[in-house]
């Protein structure tokens, strides 16, 4: 076996840095092959991953990943749906919630159109007057609209958020009907496992299916979820009267506890069903190791050029 080893250990100097074999990644007998510690060492992976790769079972000093693409992981698919809804709210949602007009840029904007069309100066006594009356009428208009964009993009987080739930309990439970809530439950008690932030979850998932539906649902106590409390008060709602949407309170803070306290409950619940972390997944596939060195070798070239 010792001869065996010596046999495969690889002569890096052999190996210019515009090779993946320089990085310690080989195809032996049409397999990838990974060099973990020498990975470590050019820095391209850190401590947790290469304590991670050297706990794997193998009889070689080399590691073989035995799966082929990572992007159709199960972790793959939650971290970049995770990623999208942040950088759609950073990115298109925010910028665009900051161009809606203030109640004063409206009563600006109405203003500098009268005095296009000033006749005599005696009208800009009026004009002031009218300024204030389009101040007033704004005001609701404004805040029920930026209201609207804000719980707009809550339901469509929450609704991706279910449905990448409902995924990975089925990858879990190797089924393809829906998981439903109350099999959850049982499933993670079952395993023996608490999630992080588990409270926020389900009191934002209670706001949400009040937004959905647009009724109470009698089995629910909403009075005594001290989170759902604080972004909708259920005791001012009329349902035969009021939509739903717009009774929603403290809308930034709501935003703000999607990527505080349900992001991390996501990916705490991918990892603990999965027994694995984003950390260390992609670890496990042939590809990811393909694409590591050849960023490295891209890296490389790069600073030949400068």
């Amino acid at each position: 076996m010792k001869k065996e080893r010596k046999r495969q250990i690889k002569k890096y100097d052999l190996y210019s840095p515009d090779k993946k074999e320089h990085y310690g990644v080989f195809k032996i007998h049409g397999k990838i092959a990974v060099d973990a510690k020498r990975l470590y060492k050019l820095e391209l992976i850190d401590a947790t991953q290469l304590e991670y790769i050297n706990k794997q079972q193998r009889n070689t000093k080399y590691f073989y990943p035995q799966k082929d693409d990572y992007c159709k992981s199960i972790f793959y698919f939650f971290d970049s749906h995770l990623n999208w809804l942040r950088n759609l709210w950073n990115e298109e949602y925010e910028p665009l919630s900051n161009k809606i007009l203030t109640p004063k840029e409206y009563a600006d904007l109405q203003q500098a159109k009268r005095y296009v069309n000033i006749k005599s100066f005696d009208d800009t006594e009026m004009f002031e007057l009218l300024k204030i009356l389009d101040i007033h009428e704004r005001n609701k208009r404004y805040y029920y609209a930026l209201r609207l964009f804000y719980v707009q993009y809550f339901i469509l987080y929450y609704a991706i958020a279910e449905n990448l739930t409902t995924k990975v309990f089925n990858e879990c439970c190797h089924v393809k009907e829906k998981v439903f809530n109350n099999k959850k439950k049982e499933i993670l008690e079952k395993e023996g496992i608490t999630l992080v932030n588990d409270l926020e979850y389900e009191s934002l998932r209670k706001l949400y299916n009040l937004i959905k539906h647009g009724s109470k649902d009698s089995k629910v106590d909403y009075k005594n979820d001290k989170v759902f409390s604080l972004f909708f008060d259920v005791d001012n709602y009329h349902e035969d009267e009021d939509l739903a949407m717009l009774q929603v309170n403290n809308v930034e803070q709501l935003i703000q506890c999607l990527f505080d306290k349900i992001e991390p409950y996501m990916q705490d619940m991918c990892e603990k069903l999965m027994k694995n972390t984003f950390k260390t997944y992609m670890l496990d596939y042939q590809d990811y190791y393909i694409k590591l060195t050849k960023k490295a070798i891209k890296s490389y070239e790069e600073d030949l050029d400068i």
